[in-house]
This record gives structure tokens, C-alpha cells and sequence, in this order.
């Protein structure tokens, strides 16, 4: 019964327990809201987030819509709870057996944190509706319940951090009196939330994209819990070859620059640049003309890459200052930084993965940050490397959706060019240059002209004029505008959807995928030209990146399902990879099935085919033909 002139409830016994579960059986079919409150451990509090494989479970509140109907179940110690008349341990043994009694009798909806931290008790749950992806795909302007209840109910939550010192504390030291109000609040706005935007997500027809986030989040919760085996063997042999690799740069700008300085220094790369060498800086424009981009301080002239990238063509030392800055962010960040993430429970790492963390709908990781491993370069073969199957007998592999950005940029814009070009397997870079260059293989500028219809390609696809493309191919702007206007005669009915679809999106004041999730621009009302520009390249390539990453994101839940009964299992999905592990005796029949699921998940008017490899670890990968040839 309600105590205190509070009308949430508190389970202080197994009666009250008793009580409960038979209400739930009475609400089998109906919408119930669960959440849950955490002991973390030590380790967790010293990276300063949950931890789920350390973490031990403190609470459960449970709402059936109304206040009246909100529950708090204690599975932890706190401070007053003799004065709340709550039994020791609920009457069980211990609080882990309280725990594990529980959740065996509440197999209901949770979401990935949920689903992580209860995986340990023996609860596994699916078809979760999770308010965190459904405010994700309703684009709330933040995405923390607490945020989202004081905007949409104006009521304030009580933070937990006003209950407890974080730092230093659990929910173990606050009062319980206090704790399950508070788990109680989170539980009931989570519901009254749930249910309010389920019903804009109907009105606005995003069930279809809501359906995708749903369905993969057993996977991602699977995938992080799982982790994904790093050699730190081979970690240990990037040292000395990162470390020549930044000599061996660092020697080349000295040479260009006629001088010693430190590379890391912006401040001395700019003195450098444009004191030393007189070169001409970034510009923007503002009325009356152009000015020099400057940092925010406004002390110097700016010498961040994106910057630099514009007047690369002026001198060879900005591309080397650039592949600089590249090369010592990975040695920082996977180099130095892979071991630092290894868990001292699993001896893995274990990416967390924020399916509501971009706005093009592409998966977020951090904790390490595995989607920024270069791709397909010398450096990142040599990374890619320390990643393996952690097993004898196991192989890792990928399956790359072959240009699958390029194929739905064709399928969208129906054009006949570019669709013919996938529907006679021609290589679309390949014939990009020979069109727009008007040369063929065998000539000495082939491999230079490739390279930028390559890059002129992909950023066609974000919507790229000709200062984005100047930038990008590391042009002039004159060289630049002449590539954007043979692209143009080239790929007419492109050109054509990109003004559609920029238009469209002004109208509406946001652009949509093929599955109906929104990107807001209000850039593109803007009365700023460089702004407007950017909310345009925005426009065009919102629904190609969304639609591709969706039609991977299908293709995975497919997966995932096929694998429920297999020892293989997918680690993760970077760039357009899918990448997994299966022993030997799996191998070839998940990576064709995976395969085939990839291709025929989503139907466009031309083909999607993959393209499959295998190996000892993700550097070093061969066809699965040449595998069962060698190995099988």
C-alpha cells in the first residue's frame, strides 16, 4: 500500500512482491514501463560511466501508467531500510538470489543498458521498446529522459546526483525513502513518454525506422557485451612502425619548410605557413568580401585540417601537415590507446554503441572509438591487424556492402547513367574518369585523375559545389568548378534530384531517409550563404547515408536472427562492413548466408552486391574461395 501521503509504491516484502506479479499477469498484452538502478563498481566509477559486466543490480521500477500503478522493487542495502519496514533481502537469502528470483519472474521490455546489465541474472529480453530510440527518431533536442520530461511536462526530475556523490558513492548510500521516489519518477515519465511519442511516430509514419532501431538493438546489446578480442602482441609492433612513420613525415616537412619546428604546435604550423612561407591562408566570406578564418580566439589563422584542406594545392607541406595530424591521431588513439580500453573481467575491449549517437543514422562508438580506423590504407591494415577471432580454429570476417552510398544516390535519382553503369558491373570510378578526363588507363595522369573522380564521386554525395570539392580533391577552386560542371553533364538526373530534394527540404525544413527518419536543417533558412550551403549538402545526402546505413542496419537484424542458434556472431559494423567470427566448421556457410541476406534485404532498381573476405585477424584477409582452397 501507498505510505507517507505518496501514491508510488514500495515492494518492502515477498507479499508485496507476490502482490505485484499477480498484477502483471493481469497486464499481459498491455504496455508496461521498466527501469532499473545500478550499484556500479569501483572500476566503473574510475572511468567515470556504468559498466554493465561490473555493475550489480540496485533497483527495478515498474509503472503501468498511472502513479498509482508505480512500483519500486530495493535489491540493495540503503540506509533507512529497516525504518521503511523492508525485510532483509526481501525474505530471500541474499540480495543476489532476490535479484535473480525476480528477474526471472519479470522477463519484460528493457532497453540495451537494461539488457546488458541483466544478461548476468539470467534474463534475456527482446523486442524492447526503448523511449531513448524513440525520442532518437522524433529528433528530441536532447535525448536524457530528464531533459525530455521537463520539456514535453514540465515537471523536473530529482537528479541522482542530488541524492549521492557520484564520485565516490553508490545508490547504496542513499535513503531508500528518497531512492524509490526517484526510481519510481523514472519509471512513470518513461512510460507517459513512451506512450505520447508512439503516437507522434505514427502521425509521422517513422514506424518503419523506429522498427529498424528496434530490431537491431539485440545485437548491439549482444555485440557489447560479447567485446571483440585485440592482440596486444601485435598492438606492441605498431610502436616502432607508427613511430618511423611520424618520423619519416615529420623529416619531409622540415625539408619543405626549410626548418625544424614542432609539428603538434599550431601555433607554430601557422607561423610556419603563412609567416615563414608566405602562403595564402583559409579564407571565408563575410560582407564586403573574404577575410582569413581564424581560430575562435582570433589570435591566429586557423590550421585545423578541414581548413587546410581548401589550399592544399598551394604547397605538398599541407598535405603532409594533414597526413601528419592523421597518422598521430591513430597512434594516440589505437596505438596507445587500444590497451587502455581492455576490460581486467573479460580481458576485451567493449565498444559502446549509440544507435541514436549521428545524425545520418550511422552507428556512434566510443570507449574506443573503432569506426575512425582509417580505411583501406597502409596505416590501417597495420591496426586493423590487432583485431581477431581471440580463438583457435576461429576466423574473423567482413562482408563490404559494395558502394552501397553510390547505389542508393542511383536508385534515388533514377539516373540512366549511373544505373547503367551498376546494371553492366562497370567500375562507377572508373568510368567517371575516363568521361570527365577523357583518358583511359594506360595515360600517366590516370592514377592522379582516378583518385579525384573517386573522391569527386563520394562527395557528390553530400550535396559537395565547387568550394567542397576544391577542399576535398585538394584543388583549386577554378579546377574544382570545372569537375562540378562536367559531373553535372554527366550525371544529369543527379544533378536534377539534388535540386529536388534541396527544395523539398527547405519547404519542409528537413530531409528524410527512404525508412522516414528526419534530419532537421535549419540551416537551410538561413540568410548566411556558407550556412545555407552546408544545410543543402545536408539535404542531398541525408537520404542516401540514411538509406544505405538502414539497408545495412536490415540486413544485420537478419543476420543476427540466423545466427540465434550458431556459435558465430557479428562484432561489429563500421563504415559499410559487417564484421564477425565463426570457427572453421561455420565459416563458409555463415559467410555465404550473411552474404545473401546482404544482398537481397532491400530491393533497388539495381543490384547491392558484398564483397567477402576471411582471416587470422581483419588486417590480413583473403576471398573465402582462396580459404577453403587453403585451409578447408
Amino acid at each position: 500500500k501507498p505510505k507517507e501521503n505518496n501514491v508510488y509504491n514500495l515492494v518492502r516484502n515477498q507479499d508485496d512482491l507476490k502482490d505485484l506479479i499477480d498484477i502483471l499477469e493481469d497486464y499481459k498484452g498491455s504496455s508496461i514501463a521498466i527501469d532499473i538502478e545500478t550499484v556500479e563498481s569501483n572500476y566503473a566509477r574510475g572511468l567515470g560511466r556504468p559498466d554493465p559486466i561490473t555493475n550489480e543490480l540496485g533497483g527495478i521500477g515498474i509503472s503501468l501508467g498511472t502513479k498509482e500503478t508505480t512500483y519500486y522493487i530495493p535489491l540493495c542495502d540503503h540506509p533507512d531500510s529497516i525504518e521503511m519496514e523492508v525485510t532483509p533481502y526481501l525474505g530471500f537469502a541474499t540480495w543476489e538470489a532476490a535479484r535473480i528470483t525476480v528477474l526471472l519472474r519479470l522477463q519484460f521490455y528493457f532497453n540495451k543498458f537494461e539488457m546488458n546489465s541483466l544478461y548476468k541474472y539470467g534474463t534475456n529480453l527482446d523486442n524492447a521498446y526503448c523511449t531513448y530510440l524513440a525520442a532518437y527518431t522524433i529528433q528530441e533536442d536532447s535525448l536524457g529522459l530528464k531533459a525530455i520530461v521537463h520539456r514535453n511536462f514540465g515537471f523536473q526530475m530529482t537528479d541522482l546526483s542530488d541524492l549521492i556523490d557520484l564520485k565516490t558513492e553508490t545508490i547504496e548510500a542513499a535513503n531508500l525513502s528518497d531512492m524509490y521516489r526517484y526510481g519510481c519518477d523514472d519509471t512513470y515519465w518513461c512510460y507517459q513518454y513512451g506512450m505520447k511519442v508512439a503516437g507522434t511516430i505514427q502521425e509521422r509514419g517513422q514506424i518503419d525506422f523506429l522498427s529498424i532501431l528496434r530490431n537491431i538493438l539485440p545485437w548491439a546489446a549482444e555485440a557489447e557485451r560479447e567485446g571483440i578480442p585485440i592482440d596486444e602482441d601485435k598492438i606492441d609492433e605498431l610502436i616502432p612502425f607508427f613511430k618511423e612513420e611520424i618520423a619519416i613525415l615529420e623529416g619531409e616537412i622540415f625539408d619543405l619548410a626549410g626548418k625544424e619546428f614542432n609539428v603538434r604546435s599550431s601555433d607554430q604550423k601557422a607561423e610556419v605557413l603563412f609567416d615563414d612561407m608566405n602562403l595564402n591562408p583559409p579564407m571565408k566570406s563575410v560582407r564586403g568580401g573574404k577575410v582569413p578564418k581564424m581560430t575562435e580566439s582570433g589570435k591566429r589563422v586557423s590550421v585545423n585540417k578541414n581548413d587546410l584542406k581548401p589550399i592544399a594545392f598551394q604547397n605538398p607541406i599541407i598535405s603532409k601537415l594533414i597526413e601528419h595530424g592523421g597518422v598521430t591521431t591513430n597512434f594516440d588513439t589505437f596505438v596507445k590507446g587500444l590497451p587502455k580500453h581492455l576490460h581486467p573481467e573479460t580481458g576485451l575491449i567493449h565498444p559502446q554503441i549509440n544507435q541514436a549517437g549521428t545524425v545520418t543514422t550511422r552507428f556512434a562508438y566510443k570507449n574506443p572509438s573503432v569506426q575512425n580506423i582509417p580505411v583501406r590504407t597502409a596505416l590501417g591494415k597495420r591496426i586493423r591487424e590487432a583485431f581477431h577471432a581471440g580463438m583457435v580454429d576461429w576466423w574473423v570476417w567482413a562482408i563490404d556492402q559494395s558502394q552501397v552510398e553510390l547505389r542508393w544516390a542511383a536508385h534515388l535519382s533514377q539516373d540512366e547513367w549511373m544505373l547503367q553503369q551498376f546494371l553492366s558491373g562497370n567500375s562507377i570510378h572508373k568510368m567517371t574518369c575516363m568521361e570527365i578526363y577523357q583518358i583511359d588507363e594506360d595515360d600517366p595522369t590516370w592514377t592522379n585523375q582516378y583518385k579525384n573522380s573517386k573522391n569527386g564521386n563520394f562527395a557528390r554525395l553530400y550535396g559537395a559545389m565547387e568550394y567542397k570539392l576544391a577542399e576535398t580533391l585538394e584543388i583549386s577552386l577554378t579546377e574544382a568548378r570545372w569537375f562540378l560542371n562536367k559531373h553535372r553533364e554527366l550525371m544529369p538526373g543527379f544533378e536534377e534530384w539534388t535540386v529536388r530534394i534541396i527544395k523539398l527540404a527547405r519547404r519542409k525544413g528537413y530531409a528524410e531517409t527512404p525508412f522516414g527518419y528526419r534530419r532537421y536543417i535549419p540551416q537551410l533558412r538561413s540568410s548566411n550563404r556558407v550556412l545555407r550551403g552546408e544545410g543543402e549538402r545536408f539535404a542531398v545526402n541525408t537520404p542516401i547515408q540514411g538509406g544505405a546505413q538502414n539497408h545495412i542496419q536490415l540486413g544485420m537484424s537478419q543476420i543476427h536472427r540466423y545466427l540465434e542458434n550458431k556459435y558465430s556472431r557479428m562484432m561489429f559494423q563500421v563504415h559499410d562492413e559487417v564484421v564477425g567470427i565463426s570457427p572453421s566448421e561455420e565459416l563458409v556457410e555463415v559467410v555465404n548466408e550473411a552474404s545473401r541476406i546482404l544482398e537481397n534485404v532491400v530491393e533497388l532498381s539495381i543490384p547491392t552486391p558484398v564483397e567477402a573476405e576471411v582471416g587470422f585477424n581483419w588486417g590480413e584477409m583473403i576471398t573465402l574461395e582462396q580459404w577453403k582452397r587453403e585451409y578447408a
